[in-house]
């Protein structure tokens, strides 16, 4: 798999797409997403653990916004 700094942002694009247009998805979701990307950028945690996982959509989200603030993220999704 080719890697892009654009592939998680897409990935978020297309599965609200999906959740959206195609079918219930019970992930995250935009308006909850805006909340829990503002909070690591505000607070900046060094770690986020999040407990449960579907389709790894807020760990993306939780990479996202530790990128925009120049920060690194890891997900460890079971």
């Amino acid at each position: 798999m080719v890697s892009s700094p654009n592939l998680p942002k897409h990935e978020i694009c297309l599965t609200d797409d999906i959740g959206t247009n195609k079918g219930y998805l019970m992930n995250v979701g935009v308006h909850k997403g805006r909340i829990i990307t503002g909070l690591v950028q505000e607070y900046r945690p060094k770690m986020v653990m999040e407990l449960g996982s579907y389709i790894g959509y807020s760990a993306v989200l939780f990479d996202l916004a530790a990128r925009e603030n120049g920060d690194t993220n890891s997900s460890l999704q079971i």
